[in-house]
C-alpha cells in the first residue's frame, strides 16, 4: 500500500524501534521526495542519521536539498547546523596534492557535529566514507571551548591555536587566522560562518562577539564559540621525532632513493607544508587513523541512496585505490600504505552491515522478502512534469505558463500546497509576473517551507533556493517545482556571493619599501613609522628615503601629504632630490598637460550636451522577453548597470557610459540589452572591438540572443572572405544591416551608418591613436557604452565623475564555480590524470608555459603523455594571423590542450575550458596568478586551477617565501590574498585606462596626484569654485599618536592614522573611534588626544586656517590669504575680547589661554576659539572675496 511521508515515517520509526530488523528498503520516492522523507524522519525518529549517496556531487546537492527543506539558512555556522555535508577530496587517491581549506573545514566541522550534537544529520559519499581520518582522540584534543564568565589562559591557548594549525596574523580574516590585541583575541574556526573576537578581564571572558571580516567591526553578542583544528595535518606537528622516524620508515619499505627521502625529512624537520602533505597523516599517530565509522554514535541510523550503487561505487573506488598504489609503487615519490590511507571494500560493506539501515530506491519492485529484511515501504510519489512548454509566438519561442497555471489551481482547490522552487530574487519576480499575468494569486507571506506547511494560506508560493527536481506527493498534499521543471531551462543558478573587494579599489595601503609621493616634496621610499621625541614631545613620524640617502620625518597628523606611488606602467620610478627644484618642475609640466587633456574631456561633453540626441522608448514587453531569455540570475551590479543604460538612453542628451567588471562579470549582456533597445528603435548599433577573436566572439554571442527576433547580426573580419566584408559594408551603409560587429575596419572612411544609435567599445584603451580620434567624433554624436574589465581606482572614478558615467560590476555571476586551486609538484602522473579528467567530461584546458624558447619542447612532452589529446600552441612572438587561428580553433573545440604564454586573451570568455596548469607558478607574481586563475570557472561546471612548481627547490628560502604567496592565493576567494591580488592590479589600472601618453604623465607624478590635478583641472574649467589645497599645522605640545602596545601591528597604525586625517567630520571620528574600541580595547589617553587633535585639524581646514601654533599660554593662528574671513567682524570680535584676544598688522589672531595640565580642557578651549573665529566666516561670499586685508 502507498503511503504519505508522514505515514511512512511514522511506521519506519514504529519498526526500527521494535528493533526485529536491520534493513528497511524506502521504494518510489522521486525528485524533492527524497529530501522530504528524510526531513520528515530527521523530524519523526530522533537520532543521528548518516546519509550516503552513491556519489559527491550527488551527496553535496542532497545537502543542498535538505538543507531549504529543513530552513537552513545558507551561511548557518556548522556549530548550529543541522545539515552537514562531508565532502570528499576531489583528486585521485595519493596525488601529490593538498584539499583546499574549505573542503577540510567542511570534513572537521562534519566530524565535529558526529561528535558534539545529539541528533547530527550529516550527508556523504562513498568516496568520503571510504578515506580514513584523524582519531577521535586527536580530535576531541584539538577542541576548545569559550564561554562567557569563564576562566581562560591567554598564552596557553596562544600555544594551542599554534598547535592546531592557526596562523597569527595582525588581522583576522580568513578561516584559520587568529590574532591577540591586549586583551581582545579574534579566532576564525572553521565551524562559524563570521569570526569570533573575545575580551579578557584578568582571564576571565568578559565578551564574546562575531565581527565582519572585511570591516573589522562587531556584530552580534553570544554566549560561547567552539573551536576546532584548520586542517587535518598542522604544520606544528611536522617536526615531531616520532613521526619523521615513522615517515623515513615508510620511505624504506617502498624503496624511496636516499636523495627523495632526505628531501621530505628535511622538509619535515623544517615545519613546511607541501602539497600532498595529508599522505603522511596515517603516521603522525602511532595508532595510525580511523574511519568515519568510528565517530558514529551506537544509535545513529545508516540512509542509503541506491543501495546498489552504493556497493557499487564501493568495488569501484577500492579496485582505483589499488591500481594507484601500483602506480605509485613505479615512481621515487612517498605514498602511504593504501590500509592506512583506505578502508577496503570489505571493509566498507562490514561497516555498513553493523548499522540499522534505510535502503531507498525509486522504483516500486515486487520481490520475495529477503533474511534481515523489513517488508518495503511504499510512498505514493510522482515526478514533477515538466510544465514550462514553449509555444511560437510571432516566430519566437516563449514558455507557455498555461499548464502550470491549470494545475495551479487544481492544487490549490484541493486545499493542497504548491512550491515553486527558483534560484534568485530575478527568476522570482520573472515567474511572479507570468502567473500575475493569468491572474494568478502568489503566496508571498511564507519565507521558510516550515512556515509554508503550517500555514492556511492554499495560495501557490515561490521561494528561492536550489533543488535539482519537483516531487507530487498527493497523499501529503503537497507539489514541488524546481526551475528547470517551470522554465524548460536546466541552467544552474546559484546564490550570489559578493566578493569583499572589486574593481574599484582604493590606493591607500603603504607598505615600508613601497614608493611615495610627498606632494611639496615628490617621489621617495618609505621606510616605515619611526617614534621619536622632538621639541619635548613624541609622536610618530613616516620616515622617507629620497635621492642621495637623504631622509625626511613626515609627522604623522600631516599623513595627508603623503601618497602611495602607482606609476602608468609598474616600473620602479627615479627618486627626487630634497631641495632640488626639480619636483616643482615636473607638477607644473603634468599641471600643463592634464589641463589640455581637461580640456578636451569638457569639449566632448559640452558637444555632447549641447546636442538634441535621440531619445529611446521606455522598454516594454519586447524588452522583457528578451531580458527573460538570458541564461543567468543577473547579478545586482549587474542589474543596477543595465538600469543605468536604460536611465541614459531615455534621455535626450547622448549616454556616454562606461561599465568596467572582470571579464565573465556580464558586461556583454548590459550591451544586448542596450542594443536590443536600440534596434528596436529603428537605430543600428555599432560594436568595435580590438581583435579578430573578439569580433568573432561577440558575434556568436549577439547572433545567439537576437536568433529569435527580425534583427540582423553581420560581422567584417579578417575570418571573412574580402567578398562578404564588402557586401556587410554595403548592406551597412543601406541600413540593412541593424548590427554589425568588428574590428577598427569599422572605423574606416568608407563605411558609413544612415541611422547608427549606438557605439559599443570594448576595452577602448587598446585602439590607437588615430582609431581614438574617430571615435572621439563618433562620441559626440551618438550613445556609448565602452566596456572594461581593467580595475579603475577610485580616485579615477572620482576625477571623473560628471564627465563620463561610470557603472562598475563586482559581484561574479551566480552560477560562476569558485575555482579548486591545488599547489603541486610537476608530476606527468598527475598532469596526465588532471588533463584527461577534464578531457573526459568534453572539456578544455590552459597549459601555461611561459618561456617561449622551449614551449615546443612542452608540448611535445605533452603529446607524449597524451596521445589522445588534440594539443596546440599559442604565445605573443607567433604572427597575429597564426595566432588568431590557433586561438579560434580553441574557442570551436578543434583543439582541446591549449599550451600557451600568459597572453591568454583577456578578453576572452571560453566557458567549456575548465581546468588550468601553471608550470612553474613560484616564476609568477601574485596578481598574474589570480588573473589567469580568473580565465577558468566561468561555466557552471567545477574548475581546476594547478600551480605547478620543482620539487628540488622546495626548502630553499626564495622557494619557501613564493610558495607561502602561491598558498595564500590558494586561499585568496576573500581577504587578504585578494588584496594583494588587486594591489598588484593597480599598475594595469592606470596606463591602460588613458593611454600612453597619459601613462607617463602619470609616472612622473603618481597615479593619486595625477587623478587630483585632473579633478581640480576640470573644476577649474568648468569654472566650479575651488578651495585652495594645504595641510593645516597644529602645534599644540601634547602627545598624540597611536602606541604600538594599543596597536601592534605598524600598517594598521598607518592605515588608522590615514584614515583619522582623512576624515571629514567629528561623527567619522567618532567611528573610527568606536571602531578602535571594538578591535583593540580601551581607548588610551594618547589616542583620544590624537583624535581631538585631528578634529581640530578638520575644522582649520574647513575655515580656511593654516596653522595655529602654542607658544607658552597662547595660541596663534593664521588664516589663509583666502580665507572668506569678514575684517570687520573679526576685528569687532577681538575687541570685544580685548583681555583673551588681538590682532596683529597681518590679521593673525592671538589667544591667551588658561593652561592646566589638562589636555582634554585644553582642545575643548581651542574648540571653543575655532567656534568663536566661525562666526566670521563670510561663507555665502566665498570664494569671490579673495582679496582684502588677509591678502595682504
Amino acid at each position: 500500500m502507498e503511503r504519505s511521508l508522514k505515514e511512512a515515517a511514522a511506521e519506519l520509526k514504529a519498526r526500527i524501534e521494535a528493533g526485529n530488523e536491520r534493513r528497511f528498503p524506502v521504494m518510489g520516492l522521486k525528485g524533492a521526495a527524497n529530501a522530504l522523507m528524510l526531513r520528515e524522519t530527521a523530524l519523526t525518529i530522533l537520532r543521528p542519521l548518516l546519509v550516503i549517496t552513491p556519489l559527491a556531487n550527488e551527496a553535496e546537492a542532497l545537502a543542498g536539498e535538505l538543507s531549504f527543506f529543513l530552513d537552513q539558512p545558507p551561511e548557518c555556522d556548522a556549530a548550529q547546523a543541522k545539515v552537514h555535508f562531508l565532502p570528499a577530496w576531489e583528486f585521485r587517491p595519493f596525488a601529490h596534492l593538498s584539499p583546499p581549506p574549505d573542503i577540510q573545514a567542511a570534513q572537521l566541522a562534519a566530524l565535529f557535529a558526529l561528535r558534539r550534537t545529539i541528533t547530527p544529520l550529516v550527508v556523504t559519499s562513498v568516496e568520503a566514507l571510504m578515506m580514513r581520518t584523524i582519531t577521535m582522540r586527536t580530535f576531541e584534543d584539538n577542541v576548545i571551548r569559550i564561554a562567557l564568565a569563564e576562566s581562560l589562559d591567554l598564552e596557553a591557548l596562544v600555544d594551542t591555536l599554534a598547535a592546531m594549525g592557526y596562523q597569527r596574523v595582525p588581522q583576522a580574516e580568513d578561516p584559520g587566522d587568529f590574532s591577540v590585541r591586549g586583551g581582545i583575541v579574534d579566532i576564525f574556526s572553521p565551524l562559524h560562518h563570521q569570526p569570533i573576537r573575545f575580551e579578557l578581564e584578568e582571564d576571565i571572558v568578559t565578551s564574546i562577539r562575531h565581527y565582519d571580516p572585511s570591516t573589522q567591526r562587531s556584530l552580534g553578542e553570544v554566549d560561547e564559540a567552539i573551536v576546532i583544528r584548520t586542517r587535518h595535518v598542522p604544520a606544528s606537528l611536522l617536526r615531531q621525532r616520532k613521526l619523521i622516524d615513522r615517515v623515513a620508515m615508510r620511505c624504506a619499505e617502498i624503496g624511496m632513493v636516499r636523495k627523495e627521502t632526505a628531501e621530505l625529512t628535511e622538509t619535515l624537520e623544517n615545519g613546511l607544508l607541501f602539497p600532498g602533505v595529508e599522505l603522511i597523516a596515517p603516521y603522525m599517530d602511532e595508532a595510525g587513523l580511523q574511519s568515519v565509522f568510528d565517530y558514529l554514535p551506537p544509535n545513529t541510523l545508516a540512509w542509503m541512496i541506491e543501495p546498489g550503487r552504493v556497493l557499487g561505487e564501493a568495488e569501484r573506488f577500492a579496485e582505483r585505490i589499488a591500481a594507484e598504489a601500483s602506480a605509485a609503487q613505479a615512481k621515487p615519490r612517498f605514498y602511504p600504505a593504501p590500509a592506512a590511507m583506505f578502508l577496503n571494500a570489505e571493509e566498507f560493506e562490514r561497516s555498513l552491515a553493523s548499522l540499522v539501515s534505510v535502503e531507498v530506491g525509486s522504483l516500486i519492485t515486487i520481490s520475495a522478502p529477503r533474511e534481515g529484511w523489513a517488508t518495503p515501504i511504499e510512498v505514493k510519489c510522482q515526478a514533477s512534469l515538466r510544465l514550462g512548454a514553449t509555444e511560437l509566438t510571432g516566430g519566437r519561442s516563449v514558455p507557455s505558463f498555461e499548464p502550470l497555471v491549470t494545475e495551479l489551481n487544481e492544487v490549490r482547490r484541493s486545499h493542497a500546497r504548491a512550491l515553486m522552487i527558483v534560484e534568485g530574487a530575478n527568476q522570482a519576480a520573472r515567474l511572479r509576473r507570468h502567473l500575475e499575468a493569468y491572474n494568478v494569486e502568489v503566496n508571498s507571506d511564507c519565507k521558510s517551507f516550515g512556515a509554508l506547511l503550517e500555514s492556511d494560506d492554499f495560495r501557490p508560493a515561490i521561494m528561492e533556493g536550489e533543488i535539482t527536481a519537483g516531487s507530487v506527493l498527493e497523499k501529503d498534499g503537497i507539489y514541488i517545482y524546481s526551475e528547470e521543471e517551470l522554465f524548460g531551462e536546466p541552467h544552474a543558478r546559484r546564490r550570489i556571493r559578493r566578493r569583499p573587494n572589486g574593481v574599484l579599489f582604493n590606493l591607500e595601503e603603504v607598505r615600508p619599501d613601497d614608493f611615495v609621493v610627498h606632494i611639496e616634496h615628490g617621489i621617495g621610499k618609505y621606510r616605515g613609522l619611526k617614534h621619536m621625541r622632538v621639541a619635548d614631545v613624541e609622536g610618530d613620524f613616516l620616515n622617507l628615503e629620497y635621492a642621495g640617502n637623504d631622509t625626511m620625518y613626515v609627522p604623522v597628523e600631516r599623513i595627508n601629504l603623503v601618497q602611495r606611488y602607482v606609476g602608468g606602467d609598474g616600473s620602479e620610478p627615479k627618486l627626487d632630490r630634497l631641495g632640488a627644484g626639480s619636483w616643482d618642475r615636473i607638477k607644473k609640466r603634468t599641471r600643463e598637460a592634464v589641463l589640455a587633456m581637461a580640456s578636451e574631456l569638457i569639449d566632448i561633453y559640452a558637444a555632447r550636451e549641447a546636442i538634441d540626441g535621440h531619445a529611446f522608448s521606455h522598454p516594454g514587453r519586447d524588452y522583457e522577453e528578451f531580458a527573460e531569455r538570458f541564461e543567468f540570475e543577473e547579478t545586482p551590479d549587474q542589474q543596477a548597470a543595465i538600469d543605468d543604460v536604460i536611465r541614459d538612453m531615455a534621455r535626450s542628451k547622448p549616454m556616454d557610459r562606461l561599465v568596467c567588471g572582470d571579464a565573465g562579470f556580464g558586461k556583454t549582456e548590459v550591451a544586448l540589452r542596450a542594443a536590443f533597445i536600440a534596434v528596436m528603435d529603428g537605430r543600428q548599433v555599432a560594436v568595435l572591438v580590438p581583435t579578430t577573436i573578439l569580433a568573432e566572439q561577440h558575434w556568436n554571442n549577439f547572433r545567439k540572443r537576437f536568433k529569435d527576433y527580425p534583427v540582423r547580426v553581420e560581422m567584417v573580419s579578417r575570418f571573412r572572405t574580402a567578398r562578404d566584408n564588402r557586401k556587410t559594408i554595403e548592406d551597412v551603409r543601406k541600413g540593412l544591416i541593424d548590427i554589425v560587429i568588428g574590428t577598427h575596419r569599422l572605423l574606416q572612411d568608407d563605411v558609413e551608418f544612415p541611422k547608427l544609435g549606438l557605439l559599443i567599445i570594448d576595452e577602448e584603451h587598446r585602439f590607437g591613436v588615430a582609431d581614438k580620434e574617430r571615435i572621439k567624433r563618433l562620441r559626440k554624436l551618438v550613445e556609448v557604452m565602452t566596456l572594461t574589465a581593467t580595475p579603475i581606482p577610485r580616485t579615477m572614478h572620482m576625477a571623473m565623475l560628471g564627465i563620463r558615467d561610470l557603472s562598475v560590476i563586482q559581484t561574479p555571476p551566480p552560477d560562476r564555480q569558485s575555482v579548486r586551486t591545488f599547489v603541486a609538484h610537476f608530476d606527468d602522473g598527475l598532469i596526465r590524470d588532471a588533463i584527461l579528467r577534464e578531457l573526459n567530461r568534453s572539456g578544455q584546458v590552459f597549459f601555461v608555459h611561459n618561456r617561449v624558447e622551449n614551449i615546443e619542447y612542452m608540448a611535445r612532452h605533452l603529446r607524449s603523455l597524451l596521445p589522445e589529446a588534440k594539443i596546440a600552441i599559442a604565445h605573443g612572438q607567433m604572427k597575429e594571423h597564426e595566432l588568431e587561428t590557433v586561438m579560434r580553433d580553441f574557442i570551436e573545440n578543434r583543439v582541446n590542450v591549449l599550451v600557451c604564454s600568459a597572453i591568454i586573451e583577456s578578453g576572452l570568455d571560453i566557458p567549456n575550458a575548465n581546468t588550468m596548469l601553471i608550470n612553474r607558478a613560484d616564476h609568477f607574481g601574485l596578481a598574474q596568478l589570480y588573473q589567469l586563475r580568473g580565465r577558468v570557472g566561468r561555466s557552471k561546471r567545477k574548475a581546476y586551477a594547478y600551480l605547478l612548481i620543482p620539487g628540488e627547490h622546495i626548502i630553499t628560502r626564495d622557494a619557501k617565501r613564493r610558495i607561502e604567496a602561491l598558498r595564500e592565493l590558494v586561499e585568496a576567494e576573500s581577504g587578504t590574498g585578494f588584496k594583494l591580488a588587486i594591489r598588484d592590479l593597480e599598475h594595469r589600472g592606470a596606463g591602460n585606462l588613458l593611454g600612453r601618453e597619459q601613462s607617463g604623465q602619470i609616472a612622473a607624478v603618481g597615479f593619486e596626484l595625477y587623478t587630483e590635478m585632473m579633478e581640480q583641472a576640470i573644476r577649474d574649467l568648468r569654472g566650479e569654485p575651488q578651495r585652495p589645497d594645504f595641510e593645516p599645522e597644529l602645534r599644540l605640545g601634547v602627545p598624540a599618536y597611536i602606541p604600538d602596545s594599543f596597536v601592534a601591528d605598524e600598517n594598521e597604525r598607518l592605515v588608522l592614522y590615514r584614515r583619522m586625517a582623512r576624515a571629514m567630520s567629528l561623527d567619522d571620528l567618532g567611528e573610527i573611534r568606536d571602531e578602535m574600541r571594538d578591535r583593540f580595547g580601551p581607548v588610551p589617553t594618547l589616542v583620544e588626544n590624537l583624535i581631538a587633535a585631528m578634529n581640530l585639524r578638520r575644522q582649520m581646514r574647513e575655515m580656511m586656517i593654516v596653522s595655529a601654533l602654542l607658544k607658552k599660554n597662547q595660541l596663534e593662528i593664521k588664516f589663509h590669504p583666502e580665507a572668506p574671513v569678514e575684517t570687520q567682524k573679526l576685528e569687532a570680535l577681538v575687541n570685544a575680547n580685548r583681555r583673551m584676544m588681538r590682532l596683529t598688522p597681518s590679521y593673525q589672531v592671538i589667544v591667551t589661554l588658561n593652561l592646566s595640565d589638562d589636555y582634554e580642557q585644553l582642545f575643548t578651549q581651542i574648540d571653543g576659539v575655532l567656534q568663536v573665529l566661525a562666526a566670521c566666516e563670510k561663507l555665502e561670499d566665498w570664494p569671490s572675496r579673495a582679496a582684502g586685508p588677509l591678502a595682504n
